[in-house]
């Protein structure tokens, strides 16, 4: 009888054990997926503030993405650091930063299942 009961616990630990660990890889996949958006969001901006035709540079804009990560939004922040001459140019840089998140804006709430991540960057327009 107290083998029994004894396998019956080891049994619970195991199981709870189990979803935890189902839990943490749950929570990194949707982190990974949060840095995918916001590096996503960076690239989108780093172009916008140095390959199109005119330097654009919004303090913050919020995008809804397509495909695998459709589920994901965006901030992109972008500010003029400064610029500076070399020669007969004048490089403006910028320092760009995206929020990538799984709710209708980012930074959004936080609770179960929400997950934020941020990168950040520097760029340069010649």
């Amino acid at each position: 009888m107290a083998a029994t009961v004894g396998f019956a616990a080891m049994a619970v630990v195991g199981v709870a054990s189990m979803q935890q660990q189902r839990q943490a890889m749950d929570q990194l996949w949707l982190v990974e997926r949060a840095r995918a958006a916001a590096r996503a969001g960076l690239a989108w901006g780093r172009w916008r503030a140095t390959r199109a035709p005119v330097a654009q540079c919004q303090p913050a804009t919020t995008l809804t993405l397509s495909g695998t990560l459709s589920a994901w939004r965006v901030t992109v922040r972008c500010s003029v650091t400064g610029s500076h001459i070399e020669g007969a140019a004048t490089p403006t840089s910028y320092r760009l930063e995206a929020t990538g998140c799984n709710a209708a804006s980012c930074p959004g709430a936080t609770g179960p299942g929400y997950a934020e991540a941020v990168e950040v960057d520097w760029a340069l327009r010649p």
